[in-house]
């Protein structure tokens, strides 16, 4: 099989198959390595890896179990816990038993499981018991603060804060509205809360007042209410009215790259900024960098003309107007940082497939990494109907089922330059060289990057062409449903994630924490 990676320029788009995409990370060492392989014919899947607190413990098994009944509690015990849990077992279907825990298990605890295989069906004496591990999500939080925003435009009293909480795991929504206190000048102020179920909460702290004097606010947040031994606070400047000046300045690096410039009043949306705005590099050289500009409330945008990178200087003159026409008086400087952008994935558009003269070309963009990892499943044209009873086109629930992985390969993705790396580039990949596709049948294309695929430069880390070399030429043209790569398939079996894995760590490019659980879905 040859190995094809197209750099696209054109967007123009047909919908040919129907595929969708997501991102997974196997990691090394999992807990269930060794597991027997002749349990594949018995047990077809199981929870594993790093699970919420409120999870359920699921076991599928290879094949369906007569005369049960669903959703009943049963009084014999399946399930041997070490630690040991409380809890309920039931059917889900003739193939699936759930444990459900009476109450949430403690975060980052340990758990082995001794599943009693032989009471549900004849087995050799050697697979009588089903043994595998798990472990629950360490709980943790971190707080981001967007800044002080005015919502009264014309006397520029009333001020408002606005910022996010996410956590490691799921957490009742009463004891998150506990974790945060705003005050200002020592009065409590009032906190509203917006809760979404991906374990992130929006927060805005209302009636801020600006008056005649500076003050502050102090925001102190304290992770007791959901079991962290984790607390800080911040502090932000409410300046005096009539005293209008730069509050922050910061880079955005993505999606795309700009400089954020916070002002204490919101801002005349339709003034001139050029030349009020400048970049310079170390020893005070001036860039040749001109801004498109656009202003939102109290911010200015200023999106460079090039990709910027390193440590610069951004100087801001005076004459920029507040909503009232009043004018920026003094001069600003501060230093900035453009870093690299971290390792990532997206699919062009909604997911088409370009059809061309050279086969069925799939489009992607990619940054920060030299390679990535292509799995292709094959969902059977007679499969369909099972596979939509419990899914979208565009779901991954339950695929062991229905289909079969038949490639599995890394692509190695070239640039011109270093440089060219630390962009966003356009990549494709041919799939007619990779699959013979049948009419009626739904495929799902499965991209994944690891940590030595990464662009991205780490203290320490030397990147080698020899390394890529290794890499680039893993392939498995007829992978079949290897056990071990599917026993997690479905909402609620979990990959097997390295079990040192820090939240801190979830953001940084050069730990494999970072790499963890990198999980988006397109259909196409």
């Amino acid at each position: 099989m040859s190995k094809r990676v197209l750099l696209l320029s054109t967007a123009a788009a047909v919908l040919v198959l129907l595929f969708a995409t997501l991102f997974k990370f196997e990691s090394k060492g999992a807990r269930n390595e060794n597991i027997n392989s002749e349990f594949v014919g018995y047990v077809s899947a199981f929870t594993s890896g790093a699970i919420s607190s409120h999870s359920s413990i699921r076991v599928l098994l290879a094949a369906d179990v007569e005369g049960i009944v669903t959703g009943v509690p049963l009084t014999e015990s399946y399930f041997e816990f070490s630690p040991s849990i409380k809890g309920v077992t039931t059917w889900i279907d003739a193939r699936t038993l759930c444990f459900e825990p009476a109450e949430p298990m403690p975060s980052g605890q340990e758990y082995k499981v001794a599943f009693h295989l032989a009471k549900l069906m004849q087995v050799p004496s050697d697979l009588e018991e089903f043994e595998f591990g798990f472990s629950i999500i360490k709980q943790n939080l971190e707080v981001s603060i967007e800044g002080v925003k005015t919502i009264d435009k014309q006397k520029l009293i009333w001020q408002r804060v606005n910022g996010s909480l996410i956590t490691a795991d799921v957490a009742k929504d009463d004891n998150i509205n506990k974790i945060l206190t705003a005050k200002q000048n020592g009065k409590k102020l009032k906190i509203s809360w917006e809760h979404f179920s991906d374990n992130t909460h929006k927060f805005t702290v209302d009636s801020v007042r600006r008056t005649e004097k500076a003050s502050e606010v102090v925001l102190e947040w304290n992770g007791k209410p959901i079991g962290v031994e984790l607390g800080d606070s911040k502090k932000f400047e409410i300046p005096a009215l009539g005293d209008f000046k730069v509050m922050d300045v910061k880079v955005i690096q993505s999606p795309d790259q700009y400089i954020s410039i916070f002002f204490s009043d919101p801002l005349l949306e339709k003034q001139d900024l050029n030349g009020l705005i400048k970049l310079t590099s170390t020893g005070t050289k001036l860039e040749n960098v001109t801004f498109n500009f656009v202003i939102e409330d109290n911010e200015i945008k200023a999106f460079p003309n090039s990709r910027q990178s390193g440590t610069k200087q951004v100087s801001i003159k005076g004459g920029i107007k507040n909503i009232l026409d009043y004018p920026y008086k003094d001069e600003y400087n501060t230093e900035v940082v453009f870093e690299e952008l971290k390792p990532e994935v997206e699919l062009i558009g909604k997911g088409v497939i370009l059809p061309s003269s050279d086969g069925l070309i799939f489009p992607f963009r990619a940054v920060s990494l030299r390679a990535v990892d292509v799995k292709i499943v094959k969902i059977f044209e007679n499969n369909i109907g099972q596979f939509l009873q419990v899914n979208t086109l565009a779901g991954n629930t339950q695929l062991k089922r229905v289909g079969r992985t038949i490639l599995k390969k890394t692509v190695k993705l070239n640039a011109k330059s270093e440089l060219e790396y630390q962009r966003w580039n356009t990549y494709s990949l041919d799939l007619s060289d990779m699959i013979a596709a049948e009419p009626g049948a739904i495929y799902k294309i499965i991209l994944s990057y690891k940590k030595q695929y990464s662009a991205y430069h780490c203290d320490g880390e030397v990147s080698s062409d020899k390394e890529m070399e290794e890499v680039s030429d893993n392939e498995n043209e007829d992978a079949g449903d290897d056990y071990v790569s599917n026993y997690y398939y479905d909402d609620y079996y979990y990959n097997d994630y390295d079990y040192d894995y820090e939240y801190s760590e979830r953001d940084n490019p050069c730990d494999n924490s970072y790499y963890r659980n990198k999980t988006k879905e397109w259909a196409i």
